[in-house]
């Protein structure tokens, strides 16, 4: 039963070891850990870090040519997926990467509808949605601009406080949009280099300070950047891939949220101080610089202070949409 399995997991596990290096950064959880049960005590061996791979063991092409169907498939915003036709399969040297048959758009979003309606809460309906959306874009938009009114309270509030709330539990652990913190001060226009899609049109960037009327919820207001770009182009059309959400981590006072183990901003108290207005500041100016002067900034869930503020410093020589604020 599921005992045995994992028994033999953990075997082969330890029987491949010796074929690959790992270090860890903190120590491995135990088996028992790892397969819970009623009863945990059946398994007490600790797994060890040799059992699994380093990314740089795991065997890969070094001919992008020979790897381009594979990492077509593996970018949410490129790949058809299933939906993918024999002729593009074809070109794009995806035999043998997908299964034979094609499955047409229209019963692909039926089949992601189906599942949608059979999850019981929107929460589940969120994260199966963002499920598909890190697989494949072109197959979560689709859906999203057919069933708009159905889906847009899952992608977007009220649903989407919840996620943000429950963002560090539910990361989908597929780039999705920016994190600058206030370590990058110095290094923003870099890290805007490694977004891979260079025709930005619109940028949606938050603080995280005002996350609807939930408060300061830091790096867990991406869900806000996240959902708002998504209603942009399932009701005004606009290519994704000219979309990029923001989220500026310059701390949190949520102390709750801050204590959590897998909360993944910056640890400290939310920055007054005029390391905030510098992040602020590069943030813009590199994304003029790399998107040019006509790339819409929305700020977003800002707290009021910071929204009117900012608002009146770059309304003259930036193309801002009207910040959202909270007055509380």
């Amino acid at each position: 039963g599921g005992r045995s399995f994992a028994v033999l997991l953990v075997s082969l596990f330890a029987a491949i070891s010796p074929s690959f290096s790992f270090t860890p950064s903190a120590p491995m959880p135990s088996a028992s850990s790892c397969f819970p049960t009623k009863k945990s005590k059946w398994c007490t061996r600790a797994l060890k870090p040799s059992m699994f791979p380093t990314v740089t063991s795991m065997s890969t092409s070094n001919n992008k040519e020979e790897a381009q169907g594979w990492n077509l498939l593996k970018l949410p915003s490129r790949s058809a997926s299933i939906t993918t036709s024999k002729e593009d399969r074809e070109r794009l040297r995806m035999r043998g990467l997908l299964p034979a048959g094609q499955v047409t758009m229209e019963a692909a979003v039926e089949a992601l509808m189906e599942q949608i309606r059979d999850k019981s809460t929107d929460l589940e309906r969120y994260i199966l949605l963002h499920s598909i959306q890190d697989g494949c874009e072109k197959i979560y938009f689709a859906a999203l601009m057919k069933y708009t009114k159905e889906l847009m309270p899952i992608v977007y509030t009220p649903t989407v406080g919840q996620a943000c709330l429950d963002w560090h539990r539910i990361y989908r652990h597929t780039p999705r949009g920016l994190y600058l913190s206030l370590e990058d001060i110095g290094h923003v226009k870099e890290a805007l280099q490694n977004w891979p899609e260079k025709n930005i049109k619109v940028i949606v960037v938050t603080d995280g300070e005002r996350i609807l009327g939930l408060g300061d919820l830091g790096v867990n207001g991406m869900g806000i950047p996240v959902g708002k770009l998504a209603l942009y182009t399932a009701c005004a059309g606009i290519d994704p891939a000219y979309c990029l959400p923001v989220q500026l981590d310059v701390g949190t006072n949520n102390e709750a949220l801050r204590n959590q183990p897998t909360y993944m901003g910056l640890r400290r108290q939310r920055e007054r101080g005029p390391s905030y207005d510098q992040l602020v500041k590069e943030f813009i100016e590199a994304a003029k610089e790399e998107y040019g002067s006509s790339v819409l900034i929305q700020f977003e869930d800002f707290g009021n202070k910071n929204a009117f503020r900012l608002l009146e410093t770059y309304s003259q020589n930036t193309v801002l949409s009207k910040p959202r604020y909270s007055l509380r």
